[in-house]
């Protein structure tokens, strides 16, 4: 269940930046439209399912990233320091993976569902 959790989260995430093309996994993320000023949440469900994925991985309570970021105009760390959201004016919610574990967990997750294409990321 987490591998297809993880699989539709980030096969569907925005692939207008460099650091969400292909199936790799990079300490960037960017999630469009999440907010909208006629209050239409795109991508907000994806989102929230990323944070399952991250509250799984660390073990942490997932905050509600959404209702937080829509908020507030401060950057939010969450998962015990392990994870950064930002959200922009655009609508968008930027996330940096600041620990580098989680982001190889992540990826070996997302290399079960693509067959073993990733390279080794260990390297």
């Amino acid at each position: 269940m987490l591998q297809d959790l993880t699989e539709s989260v980030f096969k569907n995430r925005n692939s207008d930046y460099k650091s969400n093309l292909g199936h790799k996994l990079n300490k960037r993320l960017v999630f469009n439209n999440v907010f909208c000023k006629y209050g239409w949440r795109y991508q907000s469900d994806l989102l929230e399912d990323a944070c399952r994925v991250f509250s799984v991985l660390t073990g942490c309570e997932s905050p509600e990233v959404v209702s937080i970021l829509a908020n507030t105009k401060e950057p939010l760390l969450a998962y015990e320091g392990k994870v950064k959201f930002v959200g922009y004016q655009n609508g968008n919610v930027h996330i940096w993976l600041l620990d580098r574990d989680l982001e190889h967990q992540i990826n070996d997750i997302l290399n079960g569902c693509f067959e073993g294409q990733l390279p080794d990321i260990a390297a």
